[in-house]
């Protein structure tokens, strides 16, 4: 869960972040990340504001939780300028995986979430549209099938794709 800013002529840390403990993959229900699940899916810059944003998994031990937060680090020192839980209300973090890159839209960081390797649990594949100024984020879940409960993985590693008119494209899997 480290963000580090680099000096691209020596590769000199100029910086560096913690956005969190990471969750220890031990209290997960599977998965293939080992020792611990932090930061997974490729950050974002916003060039308009110079903010680099990430989606942490973070872990609390002293309850035993994991929650999935949208950290922003402004590029000049790296001073935290957001921290906005984006974990699907009912959902169970636990289940989850942030793994698709962060892209932007409209002051929004967009982002998609499936399931841990394995598909061990029930969950929903989600899209997340976050505002960069901390307001509560907006999702699309996958509406599974009857019986499932679960499924619809949002995968795509390059992740979701906006239009110029601002239409969200994601693929979903499972």
């Amino acid at each position: 869960d480290k963000i580090y800013a680099l000096d691209a002529s020596t590769g000199v840390v100029l910086w560096e972040k913690s956005a969190g403990t990471p969750v220890p993959s031990g209290e997960l229900p599977c998965g293939d990340i080992t020792p611990t699940v932090g930061i997974v899916g490729t950050p974002v810059i916003d060039t308009s504001t110079n903010v680099i944003y990430a989606v942490a998994d973070i872990w609390d031990a002293s309850k035993k939780e994991a929650h999935h937060v949208l950290k922003g680090y402004s590029l000049s020192a790296g001073a935290e300028v957001l921290s906005t839980p984006v974990d699907p209300p009912g959902s169970d973090p636990k289940a989850l995986l942030q793994r698709t890159a962060l892209n932007l839209d409209a002051g929004r960081v967009v982002f998609g979430m499936g399931g841990n390797d394995g598909d061990c649990s029930d969950y929903r594949g989600t899209v997340v549209a976050a505002p960069e100024n901390g307001g509560s984020p907006l999702y699309w879940q996958y509406q599974p099938a009857s019986p499932s409960k679960s499924g619809g993985a949002v995968w795509g590693t390059s992740g979701p794709a906006v239009d110029s008119e601002g239409h969200i494209y994601a693929s979903t899997g499972n």
